[in-house]
């Protein structure tokens, strides 16, 4: 069976993902949006703007259907939208390797062409992180929580 996705997990997927390579780098370019998709202790997150432009995305590759609910984001259609999403913030020129790879690996998905494993292994698991927890914001507080 498919594993299916609200917007939020997916929206939290990708920062877990941004956070593997981050961490791997952390003068990558990554970082520079990652901080911004982080959640407040209220669960509202740090830029509005971030996951509203991730719903608006979401909804031009689904071609504007209803997410709000229900699941239906595949875990494949999430991956080729984390690639719309790097591309509005990052232009193709002078980036960093992370940013390249998750880009050219989207492109490759979108194209239903086959992807570095490690990528997409990196990218399910966190998947599947975000799906075994009741509320996916928790990972992500920029505070610790008391």
């Amino acid at each position: 069976m498919q594993k299916k996705l609200t917007q939020l997990q997916g929206f939290n997927a990708m920062a877990k993902l941004f956070q593997i390579y981050y961490d791997l780098d952390p003068s990558g370019d990554i970082g520079a949006i990652l901080g911004s998709m982080s959640f407040l202790q209220d669960k509202k997150p740090i830029d509005r703007a971030m996951l509203s432009d991730w719903q608006d995305f979401l909804d031009t590759q689904l071609k504007h259907k209803n997410l709000r609910n229900y699941n239906h984001l595949t875990a494949l259609q999430a991956f080729v939208v984390m690639g719309d999403f790097l591309e509005f913030f990052f232009s193709r020129n002078n980036i960093t390797w992370e940013i390249k790879l998750l880009l050219d690996s989207s492109d490759l998905a979108r194209d239903k062409k086959k992807i570095d494993p490690v990528v997409w292994q990196n990218w399910l698991r966190c998947v599947d992180e975000v799906l075994t927890v009741k509320d996916s914001r928790e990972y992500f507080y920029l505070l610790p929580k008391e």
